[in-house]
């Protein structure tokens, strides 16, 4: 449960399982309609939005190799929220992202 008003910090780790390196690796994250998007943060590349849709272009990632992403939001309404982040490139299956609140 979030509480209305509250902060919400989602911590998304994406890694390359190899054994190639990945190229062009973009996440998505479109925010649902109850969070709103305050900040986006990355350890790699460069993160853009557009009102509550995330994009974070990572670039490559070689094989073993980590990227994290910060997401701040404020929820404005109360309840339970599923929030996803999506691989933009389906061909790179051995990208893992995986995120936590």
């Amino acid at each position: 449960n979030v509480n209305p008003f509250g902060d919400g910090l989602f911590r998304i780790t994406v890694t390359n399982r190899g054994p190639n390196t990945a190229n062009d690796v973009v996440i998505t994250d479109s925010l649902p309609g109850a969070l709103g998007f305050r900040s986006v943060t990355t350890t790699t590349g460069f993160a853009t939005n557009i009102g509550n849709l995330v994009a974070v272009n990572l670039g490559s990632l070689s094989n073993r190799a980590q990227a994290t992403i910060s997401l701040d939001t404020a929820s404005i309404m109360p309840g339970r929220l599923l929030n996803r982040a999506t691989d933009e490139n389906p061909t790179m299956a051995a990208v893992q992202a995986g995120a936590r609140r």
